[in-house]
């Protein structure tokens, strides 16, 4: 079997994104390739193979691995890629299946979770978060809010207006003074707040963020959170009839776009 070359381009291609690097590559793919990976399921030619690992590449599923390698086996290269404790993968495979003219017939993407606890840091919100509690409201995928409601009893609602108030706090609107949110909050000020990302997207991930929450009167943040909600909620209340609320963050654990988080106030 010839050296089929792969990894020269196939390393560079995931870990950069030069056009250069992802033609070199499509040329080393025979035309019955195929693509599997657990987010998007089977794709095939090279046309298609090429473009999905381009959206990988760009959703920056790669950019903070710490090593690659590849090695050779019986028909096959393997290609692996490292990545820090902080990463919700501790790596990602790539197990390439070769035809007798040196192409790749078949490329199959394993990532590999961390098992590794990841040890406390400071809360700090960063501007990853910050942006992607943008695109939830954008995209109409509200953050969900869990409190216990005054009669003690478990309780959730969606919240479209959730955004980063500051490196250590989050906040939002309320629409109505006389819902169940608001009345919950003069007895109990926990919070904890749930953000969900399609996996395999630019903000894909799953974060919990855990406070105390306080309504301010105040009318410069009154004024600031209203405003940073999206248009749509505005409308809903137009009036500014209803209350901002400030959360001082006490943990925010889990993962988004590939970093995992342990944070703690």
């Amino acid at each position: 079997m010839p050296d089929s070359g792969i990894p020269d381009f196939f390393i560079p291609a995931l870990r950069f994104g030069a056009e250069s690097d992802f033609a070199g590559l499509g040329a080393l793919l025979s035309e019955r390739v195929e693509f599997v990976s657990a987010v998007t399921g089977p794709t095939s030619g090279p046309d298609s193979v090429i473009s999905q690992l381009k959206a990988f590449q760009s959703a920056g599923r790669f950019s903070r691995a710490v090593s690659w390698a590849s090695r050779a086996a019986p028909a096959a290269i393997e290609v692996e890629a490292a990545f820090p404790s902080d990463s919700f993968y501790a790596r990602y495979v790539w197990e390439i299946a070769l035809g007798s003219d040196g192409k790749a017939d078949r490329i199959i993407q394993t990532g590999v979770a961390q098992t590794e606890p990841l040890a406390p840091s400071p809360v700090q919100l960063n501007a990853e978060i910050d942006r992607a509690l943008q695109i939830a409201r954008e995209s109409r995928n509200p953050l969900i809010v869990a409190y216990v409601n005054e009669k003690g009893e478990p309780s959730q609602a969606p919240r479209g207006t959730v955004q980063v108030f500051s490196k250590t706090q989050l906040a939002f609107w309320i629409h109505s003074r006389s819902g169940g949110l608001m009345k919950a909050l003069a007895s109990n000020k926990n919070l904890s707040l749930h953000y969900w990302g399609g996996i395999g997207t630019a903000f894909g991930g799953a974060l919990l963020f855990q406070g105390v929450a306080q309504v301010n009167e105040e009318e410069p943040t009154r004024r600031r959170i209203y405003e940073g909600s999206p248009l749509s909620e505005q409308r809903s209340d137009p009036d500014r009839a209803g209350a901002a609320v400030v959360v001082d963050l006490r943990r925010v654990s889990g993962f988004l776009a590939g970093t995992r988080y342990n944070m703690v106030s």
